[in-house]
């Protein structure tokens, strides 16, 4: 029988190869591309650092705020985008069919919500409706 893991217990390189604790390791390159390779680094659980990808998700919230300022897209960009929901998903959890929600994408189309589709929004975000549409 298994005997349960010391969760005390860290792995060197050494044990870690021993007991071929692999992992698919990528390196990211400053052009942006990316290599792979299967290593024995191991890090101790809490210790992993994602920053590039918390980084590039920074840039993707920048972004898609810096459309919603601009007249480009609605606040319901902004939101999916923050809360990293896509259509599909952001559509249950709204309540609101999928292809309406594409359109509420439009500031055109926003613009013209009722007050009570807009706190329907905000409800699934729980958020103020003030928080909602003030980006």
């Amino acid at each position: 029988m298994n005997e349960p893991m010391d969760k005390t217990f860290s792995y060197d390189q050494e044990k870690a190869q021993a007991e071929n604790l692999t992992e698919l390791l990528f390196n990211y390159q400053k052009d942006g591309s990316y290599t792979t390779r299967v290593g024995y680094d191991y890090v101790p659980e809490g210790e992993m650092l994602y920053y590039d990808v918390w980084k590039m998700f920074r840039k993707r919230f920048e972004s898609a705020k810096k459309m919603v300022q601009n007249g480009e897209r609605s606040p319901v960009w902004y939101h999916m985008e923050k809360n990293l929901i896509d259509l599909v998903n952001f559509a249950k959890l709204v309540g609101i069919a999928s292809w309406r929600i594409k359109r509420h994408l439009n500031p055109k189309v926003f613009s013209k919500l009722s007050p009570r589709t807009i706190k329907k929004y905000a409800d699934a975000l729980d958020i103020s409706v003030d928080e909602f549409i003030n980006i």
